[in-house]
């Protein structure tokens, strides 16, 4: 029998989460001189260079998606935060107008309005900033990992 074509393969997971797979394959026309053997060999390690490669592409993905949903999560609770602070704000002003509406005395009033700090950055991290009607305080403390 004389050997003139060879092929390799593997079937791998395509990384994602629909249960696919890949199969990397490859084949070779002989040349009258090569040894069939070593020649599956060389195409074995290309297949699993391409195989190697696919993995590491793969797990960059996972980092990146972690990476976003780390950043959404932040972006949450900055918005959260905001709601919250937009909150106290509002209950300061209300007390001050308490203050007003008994007769408190002019520097008492400017005491209290200086001594309310000014609004942090509450700018969203990567993207724009999400409408207020989308924040759900029960996000609060929910880290998302792996």
């Amino acid at each position: 029998m004389k050997i003139v074509r060879i092929g390799y393969g593997e079937t791998i997971n395509a990384g994602n989460y629909n249960y696919e797979n890949l199969k990397i394959w490859l084949e070779a026309d002989l040349e009258p001189w090569e040894d069939p053997i070593q020649s599956i060999e060389v195409l074995r390690k290309k297949v699993r260079e391409i195989v190697n490669q696919k993995e590491e592409l793969s797990y960059i993905f996972e980092l990146k998606h972690q990476a976003e949903r780390r950043i959404s999560w932040a972006n949450t609770q900055l918005g959260v935060a905001k709601k919250r602070w937009q909150e106290a704000a509002q209950n300061w002003r209300d007390l001050i107008a308490m203050f007003q509406s008994v007769g408190a005395s002019e520097s008492v009033i400017d005491r209290l309005n200086t001594s309310f700090p000014n609004e942090p950055n509450f700018s969203p991290v990567g993207q724009q900033e999400p409408d207020e009607s989308d924040v759900d305080e029960s996000d609060v403390d929910e880290i998302p990992f792996g």
